[in-house]
């Protein structure tokens, strides 16, 4: 029996992750402006759309940029437009742009005739519609001084970095990373502090390494003199306490609370303290609430306190440039179409793919080779499935289709008339006779991969999904904290290893770990004072093996997986039989299964090696679970 072929359940997309693929390939994405004669921007200032993301497998984030008065000089008298590629690298795709009148009618329509590669530079046109003929009211171009552009984009490949792509080899997978929330509660617990914070009657106790690496205002003050390096108290004397605990619940988690009525003074603080990702969730926050009252103050507040007041001046458009995803299309190649000869239900699932911004509806495929049900039993079933609604309530049409080998649509079915989601699956119980699919005649399998091109448009029920032009950058806590251990400063403590010294944190190694936090700082009352902490049995320049052995030794999950992610993805002939004893020493299960298949695979090859004559002589439970694997049995060593 082939070991590969094993089905646990009727939903076997994650046994699929080989045989069936899924990717968004057309979107229309469009971008509002509201009070767009009012503009302000000089000839090469830009307005940047909020961001549309595409695709969850893999994920692309497109935007536009809009220049009213004109990219360069050349363009000064027209309005310029480009589309830009914040992640991946960079795609291959075909484009076109158009205004959208007031009958929804596209109008200035300009086409990017051949492929275009685009990137973060962007891909569009210079002289995309002369501002004057723009602003003339009898063209009918503005609707209501709102200038509507509709980019639509056919994405051919994106290319993606080597470590975006998505690795098929093993299905390990790597756990979200709590570094903010630990972070958070060494601030919350002061644990290991040696520095506190001043603000009149209120002390707050803080990590010198840590303020130094988030707020480069904190790191010129502790390196501009010798005392200062070894201060215990700074005195903060012009802002409220729980503004700076703000502050300080920013440095350490790069998140904030509520800041209601002291948006203000939190910008206030972010600007004199060099924390420009605070600085811009302040600005976010007051934006989303200027009134009539309240935005004089805060324009000639902030001219105050920066040069830079262009932002207020056109504050009032901040919350008038707003996007939408009108329609896009999926497709979902699933292989070996002809061998699926399971039982009538047995389904396969696409990876879930969406389009829009952060609050965008997610979907997946379904589909029943041998039907979903007894009436169905010589059909095809196929249906639409909402993950994740997102904030669209309403599915106005959607389309499926058969791509045959020329791109052509075959045997399409379109529903035009849907109700609300809260439905959440369409689709058709007898979408094709699986006999006419397989009939090779009819040229709806190419290479027996059926290809589904899945069609959609939501609607969102308040038309359009505002949002402002305020971006907040990404959270750079990780790289910051990388960077204070590669320099090594403010480090109170030393790992030896052999020969070998690693300058280190106390305050973030028991922050990470709870073996440094229990058993290693706090076993005595002398222990937390210790400087040098040995570690014996491992050796710093054999990494790959273990780095998994210190993982699990110093309790440190998230880098067990890692450490297992990198051991499966890097077998080879010479090292498995190591890893598979390793797995069972580490109990763990993912390397366990993929040295299984490994091996398994490679037999012929493994028998001769004098690895595998070990293993074999003195683990004979792993050599068990092998057969067993290899006859899809239950193994008694599990």
């Amino acid at each position: 029996m082939d070991h590969k072929s094993k089905r646990r359940s009727s939903d076997i997309s994650r046994d699929d992750l080989h045989n069936i693929h899924g990717s968004v390939r057309k979107f229309n994405y469009v971008c509002s402006i509201a009070n767009f004669s009012q503009r302000l921007e000089k000839t090469g200032e830009r307005i940047r759309s909020p961001n549309c993301v595409v695709g969850s497998q893999y994920r692309s984030e497109w935007y536009l940029r809009i220049y009213p008065n004109g990219a360069n000089g050349d363009s000064k008298d027209y309005v310029s437009v480009y589309l830009a590629l914040s992640k991946p690298v960079s795609a291959e795709i075909k484009c076109r742009f158009s205004i959208l009148n007031n009958k929804e009618e596209e109008k200035n329509i300009c086409v990017v005739k051949n492929t275009a590669e685009v990137g973060n530079r962007g891909w569009g046109f210079s002289k995309f519609v002369r501002r004057d003929s723009l602003l003339n009211k009898s063209n009918g171009l503005l609707v209501e001084d709102k200038l509507t552009i509709l980019c639509e984009i056919e994405i051919i490949e994106l290319k993606l970095e080597e470590h975006d792509k998505r690795e098929t080899s093993i299905n390990v997978t790597k756990p979200q990373s709590n570094l903010s929330l630990e972070l958070g509660n060494s601030s919350d617990s002061s644990l290991f502090s040696d520095c506190s914070i001043k603000v009149g009657e209120t002390t707050i106790k803080v990590h010198r390494g840590i303020l130094a690496t988030k707020s480069h205002i904190f790191y010129n003050f502790f390196n501009s003199t010798p005392e200062n390096s070894q201060m215990n108290t700074i005195e903060i004397k012009n802002f409220r306490a729980e503004v700076v605990k703000e502050m300080i619940r920013y440095i350490y988690t790069n998140d904030i609370s509520d800041i209601g009525n002291m948006a203000s003074d939190v910008l206030a603080i972010a600007v004199e303290y060099g924390l420009d990702g605070l600085k811009d969730i302040a600005v976010r926050h007051l934006c989303r609430n200027l009134n009539t009252e309240n935005i004089c103050e805060l324009f000639c507040y902030y001219i105050g306190i920066t040069t830079n007041c262009k932002i207020f001046i056109i504050a009032d458009d901040l919350c008038n440039i707003r996007s939408r995803v009108t329609e896009f299309n999926s497709v979902c190649s699933l292989r070996n179409f002809s061998s699926l000869l399971g039982k009538i239900g047995e389904r396969h699932t696409s990876p879930s793919f969406g389009v829009g911004n952060e609050d965008k509806p997610e979907l997946c495929l379904k589909v029943y080779p041998n039907g979903d049900k007894g009436d169905s039993n010589d059909y095809v079933s196929v249906y639409l499935i909402l993950l994740k609604p997102g904030k669209a309530r309403v599915l106005k049409y959607y389309k499926i289709s058969i791509l045959n080998d020329k791109e052509e649509e075959k045997h399409i079915c379109i529903v035009d008339k849907v109700t609300g989601i809260d439905g959440r699956c369409w689709g058709f119980s007898k979408y094709v006779k699986r006999d006419f699919l397989l009939n090779e005649s009819n040229g709806l399998l190419i290479n027996d991969t059926l290809r589904i091109l899945c069609e959609a448009e939501f609607i969102d029920p308040g038309n359009l999904q505002a949002s402002m032009n305020v971006i907040i950058p990404e959270t750079r806590l990780s790289s910051g904290y990388g960077n204070l251990f590669e320099s090594q400063s403010f480090t109170d403590c030393i790992i030896k290893v052999g020969n070998a010294e690693i300058k280190v944190h106390r305050g973030i190694l028991a922050t990470r770990s709870h073996v440094f936090f229990y058993d290693i700082f706090n076993s005595t009352p002398e222990n937390p004072q210790t400087n040098i902490i040995e570690i014996e049995n491992f050796h710093i320049e054999n990494v790959a093996n273990e780095l998994l052995a210190i993982a699990v030794e110093h309790g440190l999950d998230r880098l067990k997986v890692v450490a297992v992610k990198y051991l499966c993805g890097d077998l080879n002939i010479e090292d498995v039989c190591e890893r598979f004893i390793l797995s069972e020493t580490f109990s763990s299960k993912e390397l366990k299964e993929c040295c299984q298949v490994f091996i398994i695979d490679n037999a012929g090859d493994l028998m001769d090696t004098n690895n595998w004559k070990e293993l074999v002589k003195n683990h004979p439970l792993l050599v068990e679970s092998l057969f067993f694997e290899l006859l899809n049995l239950p193994s008694t060593s599990k």
